[in-house]
């Protein structure tokens, strides 16, 4: 299964992204909250954008590729949500967070968002008729 792929793939960054949370936390021994830190609340904020739209990203991938999508267009959608996802925490857990990487992030999320969403409305058509 594809969608399984990218679904390990993109947890694998979830944890990277707590664990950058952790060692902030840990260094500054702040267990919740930021404590007004700018760098925990970019930390918590990179993870938050994550939590928020990864999950119906692959809901819509898994039901793509039960609904027949072709292998092509389920590995577009992974892939470039993998990109995205990489792109904006580059560009928010650095500089400060108004680069062209967390724009290039914030575009690519979306459109696969859009795309993901028309290629379910497509398929579920054409089984319904």
């Amino acid at each position: 299964m594809i969608t399984g792929f990218y679904a390990a793939i993109l947890a694998l960054i979830q944890i990277k992204l707590t664990f950058n949370i952790v060692k902030i936390r840990k260094a500054h021994m702040i267990s919740i909250g930021d404590d007004g830190r700018e760098d925990l609340a970019r930390s918590i904020r990179v993870h938050g954008n994550f939590i928020e739209t990864v999950p119906i990203v692959l809901i819509l991938i898994l039901v793509a590729e039960l609904g027949g999508a072709p292998f092509w267009a389920i590995h577009g959608l992974g892939a470039a949500m993998v990109g995205a996802r990489v792109s904006h925490a580059i560009g928010l857990g650095s500089g400060t967070g108004h680069g062209k990487f967390r724009l290039y992030g914030m575009v690519m999320t979306v459109n696969v968002i859009v795309a993901g969403a028309l290629l379910n409305l497509y398929l579920s058509i054409i089984q319904m008729l």
